[in-house]
This record gives C-alpha cells, structure tokens and sequence, in this order.
C-alpha cells in the first residue's frame, strides 16, 4: 500500500506536471501569437515609415523645384527692373540734353533779340536826328526864301 500511495503520488505529480506543461505550451503559443503580431505590426509600420519617407523626399524635391523657379523668376525679374532703370536713366538723359539745348537755343534768340532791338533803336535814333536835321534846314531854307 506504500508503493500504491507512492505510485499515486507520483501520477498526481505528473497528472500535474502535465497540466503545467499543458498551460505552458498554451503560454509559449500566446506569447507566438504576440511576437508574430508585434511583426506583423513592425512591417507595417517600417512601410509608413518608408511611404513617409517617400512622400518628404518627393516634397523636398518639389520644394527644391519651387524655390529655383522662384529664384530664376526673382533674377528675371530684377534684370527686367534694371533694364528698364537703364532705360529711364537713358531718357531722362535724353531730355536734358534736349531741355540744355533749348535752353541753348532761347538764349541765343533772346541775344539775337536784344542785337536786333539795340540795332533798330540806334536806326530809329539816327533817323530821328537825320530828321531834326532835315527839319532845321528845310527851316533855314524857308527862312531863306
């Protein structure tokens, strides 16, 4: 009867070893089931990461692109904006070249002018004193007569 309790004891040793195996396989599975969702999950975030990734180097390019249109019509533009200074600077080069010489020109009229007027007033002189001295010998003659 000894040898029966042993034999029992020992069959509710395994019957609970086996149990315990039992619930640890169960366990090993879970922990599986984890580890190939806890995968699963890892793929599926490194292809966010690589999409995302994509989707910043692809807007980094665009952006690239963006900024050298920008800057090839910055540059354009300022050369257009010089061009054109040069050109009004030209102008208004132009028109004082002009305004200098109608200045230049009125000047020498106004002299002129002023020659013609000197000119015809010392002829307007001397025909008045021709004509004072006409008057005092047509006076002479009629005294004469």
């Amino acid at each position: 009867e000894a040898n029966e309790a042993v034999v029992q004891n020992l069959r509710e040793q395994v019957s609970g070893l086996e149990a315990d195996l039992v619930a640890a396989k169960r366990s090993v599975d879970g922990i599986a089931q984890q580890a190939d969702l806890s995968t699963q999950e890892a793929a599926r975030l490194e292809v966010e990461r690589d999409d995302a990734l994509s989707s910043l180097a692809s807007k980094k390019s665009s952006a690239a692109e963006s900024i050298s249109v920008i800057k090839k019509e910055r540059d354009e533009a300022l050369l257009r904006l010089d061009q054109q200074a040069d050109l009004s600077g030209l102008e208004v080069t132009r028109l004082e070249v002009e305004r200098e010489h109608a200045l230049s020109s009125l000047a020498a009229k106004k002299s002129s002018a002023e020659e013609s007027i000197s000119v015809i007033k010392q002829q307007r002189d001397d025909g008045l004193l021709r004509l004072d001295e006409a008057d005092a010998v047509i006076a002479d003659l009629n005294e004469q007569l």
